[in-house]
């Protein structure tokens, strides 16, 4: 009869015990969710982020719907990229990046390649982004494609690659100048760039098109 009535005292304190971990898990977990949550209104991202006043008026004068303008893209545990849109009119948006870990924002500074004068690209480093954004998760690559036109037929389509706390340009493609001729609208593959579409060498010393 002792060892019956002492078997049951182990179970309900082992009973116990697993109701108070549990209860501590429980804690740990929501605390844990409460740091991790993204802000849902624009104006608390801008807070968290502060960016400047010249992308949030072009927002501001752009804007179609009452969407808060803002992408996370997640890198890692407690580690995600965020874009936020500027101007949204036109055929394609302008937008700055921001590295968000551990709720500590950096504004990102990308390698970009444009062509001025319609057929040589010159190298720039930029804050402000134009084009399409595609993110792929399972490699942590981002996409952008910037097309030099609304029809989308030309411009420049660029990997980058996020690795520890860095964002480097892994290939770029383009295509310039653009066709005499106006062709149909083109939807650019997320995935590999048009067909007709340089690669561009970026070690070559001559920034010229073409490897």
């Amino acid at each position: 009869m002792r060892t019956q009535q002492m078997g049951w005292r182990s179970i309900i304190l082992s009973i116990l015990i697993s109701g108070m971990l549990g209860a501590c898990v429980d804690r740990h977990s929501a605390t844990a969710a409460r740091q991790l949550s993204s802000p849902k209104q624009r104006a608390e991202w801008r807070r968290l982020l502060v960016w400047d006043d010249a992308c949030e008026q072009a927002y501001q004068n752009t804007k179609l719907t009452n969407d808060p303008g803002v992408e996370t893209y997640i890198l890692a545990k407690a580690d995600e990229l965020v874009m936020v849109f500027c101007a949204v009119g036109g055929y394609q948006p302008s937008f700055v990046l921001y590295h968000l870990k551990e709720q500590h924002p950096e504004l990102l500074s990308l390698e970009t390649y444009s062509a001025g004068d319609g057929v040589s690209l010159q190298r720039n480093q930029s804050t402000e982004l134009w084009g399409e954004v595609y993110f792929r998760a399972e490699s942590r690559v981002l996409t952008i494609v910037n097309a030099a036109r609304q029809t989308k037929d030309c411009g420049t389509w660029a990997d980058y690659a996020f690795s520890a706390d860095t964002a480097s340009l892994q290939a770029l493609y383009n295509k310039f100048p653009c066709p005499a001729s106006i062709s149909p609208p083109v939807s650019p593959d997320a995935v590999k760039p048009p067909e007709d579409w340089q690669r561009f060498n970026l070690n070559a010393v001559d920034k010229g098109i073409g490897e």
